[in-house]
């Protein structure tokens, strides 16, 4: 199995725990969608006819600082590069701050069919120590703009043992993360 991977180091703000390489002061990302396009073309020349590629995953960094149209562009070149006919799944990663229904809806036309969504928490005083860019009420909008939007595959990613961290907050964290997943599994219903 092939899969691809690509780090897009965009952040809105450094969070207190993150050791990935990232930039927080870039306005215009033109001149790394091109640099990162000629990678792909130089790593498709070499490895593109290997075998299909079955996965794709933008990562970073926080890939949803891009726009779709910056990411619809890097995708083209991916499908031009590798043969991903047999790709079963293309996450990308995202944060709440950054999502709405529209922005989620163009992804699923862009052919992704998964989400990684940033959430952390759903407390406000953990984000904040934290350092997130998005509020806990931005969190649940972005839950619910994901269900809108279609999205049935997804992942919500928590953090668990922050210090000075109320024991019943990480109970409460998976609940709400488990009641959205309920939520949006019986709204898909007839």
């Amino acid at each position: 199995m092939a899969g691809l991977y690509l780090h897009i180091p965009f952040c809105a703000r450094r969070c207190v725990y993150c050791d990935f390489y990232f930039v927080t002061t870039r306005k215009s990302h033109a001149s790394f969608v091109r640099a990162i396009q000629m990678e792909i073309r130089n790593y498709g020349h070499r490895f593109g006819g290997t075998e299909p590629v079955e996965t794709v995953y933008f990562g970073g960094g926080t890939p949803s600082r891009l726009h779709v149209d910056e990411i619809g562009a890097i995708l083209g070149v991916l499908r031009e590069s590798f043969d991903l006919s047999s790709v079963t799944e293309m996450t990308l990663e995202a944060n709440p701050e950054d999502v709405d229904v529209d922005y989620l809806r163009h992804l699923r036309d862009l052919g992704f069919n998964r989400i990684s969504l940033g959430v952390q928490s759903f407390f406000q005083s953990d984000l904040e120590f934290m350092n997130r860019a998005h509020s806990a009420e931005q969190a649940v909008e972005a839950l619910e703009a994901l269900q809108q939007a279609g999205f049935e595959n997804y992942t919500v990613d928590l953090i668990f043992g922050l210090p000075e961290q109320p024991s019943e907050y990480w109970p409460a964290n998976l609940e709400k993360a488990v009641e959205s997943a309920c939520n949006a599994t019986n709204s898909l219903k007839p």
